[in-house]
């Protein structure tokens, strides 16, 4: 009873930690999918180089 609560009274707080953990996520996931787009790029150039 005592965790509901609890979980109850923190629950706009948790929400808030969900979004922050949120657009954390996703900034760290564009910044990695940038990333490897620009890595693939290059490989993918470099590699068609070779083959010329």
């Amino acid at each position: 009873m005592g965790i509901c609560v609890k979980t109850i009274r923190y629950f706009p707080f948790a929400l808030w930690e969900l979004k922050f953990f949120y657009y954390f996520f996703r900034v760290i996931w564009n910044s990695l999918s940038t990333y490897m787009t620009s890595a693939y790029n290059n490989m993918a150039s470099t590699f068609v180089n070779m083959l010329k």
